[in-house]
């Protein structure tokens, strides 16, 4: 499955370095999801469809594709899309495979083209980052990931009093791999805008590399259907990171 996800990630980037920005950005529809399709997207989703025949599939344009299979392979043939059309480094092709919920995703892959950064996970068997196991970054320095949007950035202040530095990506499937590698400690993202496409893979890199992931405003562990239709925000925080430092936020 590493093999396949790899193969066709290569050729999805290929065929981004082939393209003008100008080009990859058109606007050609609206997705599954009731958000705009760009030429980069649907791109990038057919590769991904094309290559994982014997799976169902749920993703961001087309939306659910039945075919009879027990398992769903969830897709974000990209997630940063308004980054990659820039010519800003920071997006990713997000894979996983699972059943029902969030909570059965057994197999998580993202991969950042630029960078050639490869996180995934299988359930069970931990997180790794290439072919290396992975292993926590220990820094003194308390730093959060937070989402820009109209709810998230309200927090700020907040996140400042209680001493972190703040970065903003605009990718939330980075955003939540670099929280389980220890390189941020938490990530939020507090307006319901999220899809269930947009953070299966790394929630699994997440919950594999001992880190954990909140519906925002509450205590419950983040669980939800693998639909398109329900969206919501999160908290990401790393291992050993406590939710009650960050509850009241």
């Amino acid at each position: 499955m590493i093999g396949r996800c790899v193969d066709v990630c290569e050729r999805i980037f290929e065929e981004i370095n082939k393209r003008e920005l100008k080009d990859l950005a058109k606007v050609i529809g609206m997705g599954a999801s009731r958000s705009e399709t760009r030429a980069i997207d649907k791109m990038a989703e057919d590769m991904i469809i094309e290559s994982f025949p014997e799976f169902s599939i749920l993703s961001e344009e087309a939306g659910f594709i039945d075919r009879h299979s027990d398992e769903i392979l969830v897709v974000d043939p990209i997630d940063g899309t308004k980054n990659a059309v820039r010519g800003l480094p920071l997006y990713t092709v997000s894979i996983a495979v699972g059943e029902k919920t969030l909570s059965d995703i057994s197999f998580g892959f993202v991969e950042s083209p630029v960078t050639e950064e490869i996180f995934y996970a299988e359930k069970g068997k931990g997180s790794y980052v290439g072919k290396d196991k992975l292993r926590l970054l220990d820094s003194k320095e308390e730093l959060a990931m937070l989402s820009m949007d109209s709810e998230s950035y309200k927090h700020a202040g907040n996140l400042k009093a209680l001493g972190y530095d703040i970065r903003s990506l605009g990718c939330s499937s980075l955003e939540m791999c670099y929280v389980a590698t220890g390189a941020a400690n938490a990530y939020l993202h507090a307006k319901k805008s999220l899809r269930v496409i947009d953070i299966a893979a790394s929630l699994l890199f997440l919950r594999e590399a001992g880190g954990e992931c909140y519906d925002f405003g509450t205590s419950e562990k983040l669980d939800k259907p693998l639909t398109l239709e329900e969206r919501f925000g999160l908290l990401a925080l790393k291992r050993g990171e406590s939710i009650e430092d960050l509850y009241r936020l």
